[in-house]
């Protein structure tokens, strides 16, 4: 049985909540131009997409870039308003998950009163952790539960990882991802740990009960996977 708790110093580098609609009409970008500076923030930036059909053609050229949407950026937040829906990042420091479903919902709200009529595919939390740990000396297994464990006689040091798996359970997934981070040194080693928990749906906009009883359900995934991934020994740094 994987024990949840509150940890005081949580590795939590970015924190997202993303709801997927069906694409809305590109006539309505000056709507999600207005929803990102009626947050306030103090940067507004246009996102861009590439849409190409692979494989493509010897010699062809790339298609032009077209705009996805825009981000509304502060020091700790990034609000983005796409043709294909809404997202809220919470970088460092991260607060709680309530905050973040606060944002979220806010977020969400203003899109749909804007544009209408509109139908979430898709719902996802997705968590980026960047974890410090000594090193070398304590094999990475001290840590992590789940990774493969090296053959003895294999070298100790390490200097590149990534590992990717997705698991599924029910109509819910999960990608799970290991990476070495570029700042290993002679006492530590820089480890993310990536978890983007997600579900397929079909809900109408105005199903709100639906989307945040989802993420709900997302969330104790998630903790699962995170607490389930690492040792009492790696956790133990965090709290």
């Amino acid at each position: 049985m994987v024990r949840v708790r509150h940890l005081s110093r949580a590795p939590i580098s970015e924190a997202i909540l993303d709801i997927r609609v069906q694409k809305i009409d590109r006539d309505h970008r000056p709507i999600l131009s207005e929803l990102a500076e009626d947050t306030g923030f103090p940067s507004v930036q246009i996102g861009f997409e590439f849409q190409a059909d692979l494989p493509l053609e010897p010699g062809a050229d790339l298609p032009e870039p077209q705009p996805a949407g825009f981000r509304a950026v502060s020091e700790e937040q990034i609000v983005q308003f796409r043709f294909d829906g809404v997202s809220v990042s919470r970088l460092r420091p991260y607060g709680t998950w309530d905050e973040l479903v606060d944002v979220t919902r806010s977020a969400w709200d203003c899109y749909r009163d804007r544009l209408g009529d509109l139908r979430v595919s898709r719902l996802g939390a997705r968590y980026v952790n960047h974890l410090r740990l000594p090193y070398p000396g304590i094999e990475l297994e001290t840590f992590f539960e789940g990774l493969p464990a090296d053959p003895p006689e294999w070298p100790s040091t390490i200097s590149s990882l990534l590992q990717r798996r997705t698991l599924h359970e029910g109509d819910f997934a999960v990608h799970i991802s290991h990476a070495l981070a570029d700042d290993v040194d002679e006492g530590s080693l820089g480890m993310i740990f990536d978890i983007d928990a997600f579900t397929l749906v079909d809900f109408g906009g105005d199903e709100s009960e639906a989307i945040w009883e989802t993420f709900a359900r997302l969330r104790e995934l998630k903790n699962r996977i995170f607490f389930g991934g690492l040792t009492d020994e790696a956790l133990s740094h965090y709290e």
